[in-house]
């Protein structure tokens, strides 16, 4: 596992100049002085650089905005129509609801007309937009659907799957990378299945407290498991460790980053876009194994879901953390845009995701 976590993030060997060194001691407590310090470092701003506070927030002020726009009383009300008339139903339900967007959304529609322009082989069109619009509004239906325990309405298409029971049945947690790439609530499956599969999900509550609302409402055992991403960085680290010391898994996305948090840009979709270092340095100073889950909207009731292990958890040098998860974050954008390039619709972060300069960096 060690040589292709290195191959494919072309990681050098141990013993060789900037490459991975056993630690000594058995213990795997993390040194969160020095997390918190990495997650929210300064940098020059460049590609390939760190991207400063005030960037991360400038992007995290764009997408806070368009929470909750249906409220709470349209969720609840999609809900039941969720539970009561099936999906044959909500799939006509979500033409309006897309063409509502298409026609209200001002920032939305620009967000994704620009993702689109970047994706497709050709100019997007207001038909292109809807379509995005609509695969959003019916995959967010779909949602509803697997909270609300009714999987059998979908096809869901597993892929790797062994991986996440083999950590399960050493009792040995990890962080489940997930983004707001398809469905990440389809990627959730194997622990719906087997209860034995204990996972959590890193949430900010603030954000979204209609949704959550509605997620307490259908699965409140999914709710009780919640870690909410806005405390305090010290005591969410600490929360995370607990959760991976009892062997369970976190779910946790690595394509956004909270106020205040260090970005690292790299090529995507042709631009320099900013990824999240906190998941990665995460993995790495609590020596957790990661798994990537991709889990895409491939038309009709089909999701193809996959799993797969990136990281083992072996020990990584705190000089050498910042090389490493550079190397993680390269490897991970590239990925996410070739299942794009094959996915183009399943693309569901509604603000301008290339944003790299603010008022602060000037």
């Amino acid at each position: 596992m060690r040589v292709a976590l290195r191959e494919q993030f072309q990681i050098p060997p141990a013993g060789a100049p900037g490459g991975h060194a056993q630690c000594r001691g058995g213990t795997r407590g993390p040194r969160y002085r020095g997390f918190i310090a990495g997650a929210q470092g300064r940098g020059a701003g460049r590609q390939g650089q760190v991207r400063p506070r005030c960037a991360a927030s400038c992007i995290v002020s764009h997408w806070r905005e368009q929470r909750d726009r249906g409220g709470l009383f349209w969720l609840s009300a999609l809900s039941w129509c969720a539970r009561v008339f099936g999906r044959r139903f909500l799939r006509v339900l979500c033409v309006p609801i897309a063409g509502f967007f298409l026609l209200t959304a001002a920032q939305p529609r620009r967000a994704s007309r620009e993702y689109l322009r970047r994706v497709l082989p050709y100019s997007p069109t207001l038909g292109n937009v809807f379509r995005h619009f609509y695969t959003f509004a019916l995959v967010s239906a779909d949602r509803l659907l697997l909270l609300a325990g009714k999987s059998q309405a979908l096809d869901l298409r597993m892929s790797g799957e062994a991986c996440v029971r083999e950590l399960a049945a050493r009792g040995e947690g990890c962080l489940l990378l997930v983004s707001h790439v398809g469905s990440f609530d389809a990627m959730r499956l194997p622990a719906v299945e087997d209860e034995s599969i204990p996972v959590r999900i890193l949430l900010d509550r603030a954000h979204n407290p209609h949704a959550m609302a509605v997620i307490e409402k259908l699965n409140p055992r999914l709710a009780a498991g919640v870690i909410d991403a806005g405390m305090d960085a010290t005591r969410l680290v600490l929360q995370v460790r607990e959760a991976l010391d009892r062997g369970e898994m976190v779910g946790i996305m690595g394509d956004r980053a909270a106020a205040g948090e260090a970005l690292f840009h790299t090529d995507f979709l042709a631009s320099p876009a900013g990824f999240p270092r906190a998941p990665w340095l995460m993995a790495l100073v609590l020596r957790a194994p990661v798994v990537l889950c991709w889990a895409v909207y491939s038309g009709a009731n089909r999701y193809n879901v996959t799993f797969r292990r990136v990281y083992d958890g072996h020990p990584v040098r705190r000089r050498e953390r910042q090389a490493v998860v550079q190397a993680c974050i390269r490897s991970y954008a590239a990925e996410m845009e070739t299942v794009l390039r094959g996915n183009p619709y399943n693309w569901f972060n509604f603000y301008d995701f290339w944003l790299h300069e603010s008022p602060g960096d000037n």
